[in-house]
């Protein structure tokens, strides 16, 4: 099963975010509303949790890494 992961709306001031830790290896399950990464901007440190319980942690980080949002 497919999980998708998107990274939450920043503000309007912010221009980008920087993926500064992975808390999880690839292929380890994930329960949901664990902590996925941590995504740094000039103002804050957002926690990304994990949407839903899985094992595909590799097509998560594909889908962030492949689809980011603009």
């Amino acid at each position: 099963m497919q999980i998708e992961v998107k990274v939450p709306t920043l503000s309007e001031s912010v221009s980008e975010a920087t993926l500064v830790a992975w808390h999880k290896k690839v292929g380890e399950a994930v329960k949901r509303d664990e902590n996925l990464i941590d995504i740094e901007t000039d103002k804050v440190v957002m926690e990304l949790p994990a949407p839903a319980d899985g094992s595909h942690l590799l097509h998560l980080l594909l889908h962030l890494l492949l689809h980011p949002r603009p």
